[in-house]
């Protein structure tokens, strides 16, 4: 659970540190305000602890009769100096993944009339992005696969699209922040 809060958390800070670089440093924020509030509390949060919590590999009755089950924890089997590293170069990949993909494509692509696409549109391909990534990479990531975690998931990601969705009305995405309305189209 430690590790996997780190990386997802370094996969939407560094993305943010690789905008800051693209654009040297101008203060222009990458993500709309409220996507990266909603981050931590909403969008990812509850699938960890849900799938986290039911993550359960023996009963309660087989880890009293037999307490060499927890040896790999005292020697620091799963947590250690390797692991937590190799949960950090994941998140530096995937936050570069996850900035330069959309970036390159926004370079590349148009829309219907000639113009290119917003900054705000590439910024939330970026961020959707990462919340499937994090998302299937938890589900990848657990030992113990239940429909419950899975579940979450999809509610997880069903309650970020309908937040992008809630907000491209206007009178809403106004009051909350007046450069997502339109990032939908």
């Amino acid at each position: 659970m430690i590790c996997y809060y780190f990386y997802k958390n370094i996969v939407l800070v560094l993305t943010e540190f690789y905008f800051a670089l693209y654009s040297g440093f101008s203060g222009q924020i990458f993500f709309l305000d409220w996507l990266p509030m909603l981050y931590n509390a909403v969008f990812t949060s509850w699938h960890c602890l849900f799938t986290l919590l039911l993550e359960k590999d023996v009963n309660y009755n087989f880890s009293f009769r037999y307490p060499q089950i927890y040896k790999s924890g005292q020697l620091s089997y799963y947590f250690n100096y390797t692991v937590f590293w190799k949960w950090i170069m994941q998140g530096l990949w995937h936050g570069a993944v996850c900035f330069f993909v959309p970036m390159y494509n926004a370079k590349r692509a148009s829309t219907e009339d000639g113009t290119r696409n917003d900054h705000w549109v590439v910024s939330t391909i970026s961020f959707s992005m990462i919340i499937h990534l994090v998302i299937y990479k938890l589900l990848l990531e657990a030992r113990h696969f239940n429909m419950i975690s899975f579940a979450i998931g999809i509610v997880c990601l069903l309650i970020y699209w309908s937040f992008l969705l809630l907000v491209q009305i206007s009178d809403i995405g106004n009051l909350v922040q007046p450069q997502i309305v339109g990032v939908i189209r």
